[in-house]
């Protein structure tokens, strides 16, 4: 029982690293560096000269008339543990190796890492945190074209994202109106909700406001999602509200008959009353289901 107690509460508990994404993606000439979205700086190397920028491609590096070994851009101003790196090129050979390090790490590509003419994805993986270095190499001069697109790095520079909601996910009479803490908001960021009901129509994301919060008059479960600027999810948090009232008689919760309902605190023991503090509430219906929720007096 203590382990799943143990469980139970850690499950209630929204902790999350949200990742980033630094997007370098190729609009015109490069010269010897260019940025990506968020400002970091690709610093440009080569053998060759670059010999013009294709709206496909990317930028080219040697031609049927040059030749070109290597092609390979460098940065070290993404500040965080990398885990992904996408570049997307291609090789006119269809020789050339695609490689990523990561301050001493070398990077797994998720299939085959030589590039092909058509331009395409390659993903490598890890984790490690410095320098970047990108670098398509065929080993030799040759003539034809090396081209690059873009590179898309993920990362998470540690900073967690933490949502409470209170009152907490739990058992209570009459409506509740619940409101949502985010710890480390992030800039530009939004939290959003939904809540489905019994027999629900399906759950439809609302954006929350910390000014009325999020009333709650029928039994039902609670997402809680914090989204940055992108739309994508940086954090999320869930549980069931169980909403009674005072009634005579059998009492009945969504719809079931209760047949009995026990108290459990943390470190396991039993009551037919709450304890102070945090409880786990477990309640037994008739038809022999259970529902279990965590409720703080």
């Amino acid at each position: 029982m203590r382990k799943f107690l143990s469980l139970l509460l850690m499950s209630l508990l929204c902790v999350s690293a949200w990742a980033k994404t630094s997007s370098m993606i190729i609009t015109k000439e490069c010269g010897t560096s260019c940025q990506a979205d968020d400002g970091v700086t690709w610093n440009i190397k080569s053998d060759a000269f670059e010999e013009g920028y294709d709206e496909i491609c990317g930028i080219q590096y040697g031609s049927g008339k040059t030749t070109v070994t290597y092609l390979e851009f460098n940065t070290n101003e993404i500040k965080g543990t990398i885990t992904n790196v996408v570049v997307n090129t291609c090789d006119e050979q269809e020789i050339a190796e695609v490689t990523v390090d990561v301050g001493q790490t070398a990077f797994t590509c998720s299939g085959s890492n030589i590039a092909t003419s058509t331009p395409a994805d390659y993903s490598f993986s890890g984790t490690a945190e410095g320098a970047v270095c990108v670098r398509i190499n065929r080993g030799s001069k040759m003539n034809q074209a090396i081209y690059l697109k873009s590179i898309i790095v993920t990362y998470s520079n540690g900073e967690e994202v933490v949502i409470t909601v209170n009152p907490d996910f739990g058992e209570y009479e009459g409506i509740q109106t619940v409101f949502v803490n985010v710890d480390k908001m992030p800039e530009n960021a939004v939290i959003m909700y939904s809540y489905v009901v019994l027999n629900p129509k399906g759950p439809e994301w609302q954006p929350y406001d910390e000014t009325k919060g999020i009333v709650i008059d029928k039994s039902g479960v609670l997402t809680v999602a914090v989204n940055d600027e992108k739309g994508e999810e940086l954090a999320r948090i869930e549980g069931e509200y169980i909403i009674t009232g005072t009634v005579t008689g059998i009492e009945t919760i969504s719809g079931k008959a209760v047949a009995g309902v026990r108290y459990y605190n943390v470190a396991g023991m039993a009551s037919d009353k709450a304890f102070d503090g945090v409880n786990i509430v477990v309640t037994t219906y008739t038809d022999g289901t259970q529902r279990v929720a965590k409720v703080v007096k």
